[in-house]
């Protein structure tokens, strides 16, 4: 058992080598955790249908913030959260979408109606409408 430890570096050690440049480090330090983040990102979102883009997102925010990392915490509780605050910035987005439904646009259909006398004063022949 102490060779397997042995022989696969602590988080400290790749994220000390990522910082230097070594983009080995940060891919075995992103591989240990993808499965986890992709788990954590269908949960939160309660499905896989954006899970991939989150996971992606909050990799490339753990890139560009590693330096900001603090390494006495765990870096797993570092991604889950960068995670989180991508999937609720996703959800935000969602929300302050407008949302069309099937039977909003037919309502809304049904509110504009041909007039026959509009139709005749702009001169559009019946056989249009």
């Amino acid at each position: 058992m102490a060779s397997l430890s042995a022989s696969r570096p602590d988080d400290s050690a790749l994220i000390s080598s990522a910082l230097r440049g070594d983009e080995e480090a940060l891919n075995e330090l992103f591989s240990r955790y993808y499965r986890f983040l992709h788990f954590l990102a269908c949960r939160v979102l309660g499905g896989r249908e954006d899970a991939q883009d989150v996971v992606q997102n909050c990799l490339l925010r753990a890139v560009r913030n590693l330096q900001q990392f603090n390494n006495d915490g765990a870096f797993r509780s570092w991604l889950a959260r960068i995670l989180v605050n991508e999937a609720i910035d996703l959800l935000r987005k969602r929300r302050r979408r407008p949302q069309f439904s099937v039977r909003r646009v037919s309502t809304a259909a049904s509110l504009v109606h041909r007039d026959a006398d509009c139709d005749s004063v702009l001169g559009i022949p019946a056989a249009v409408i």
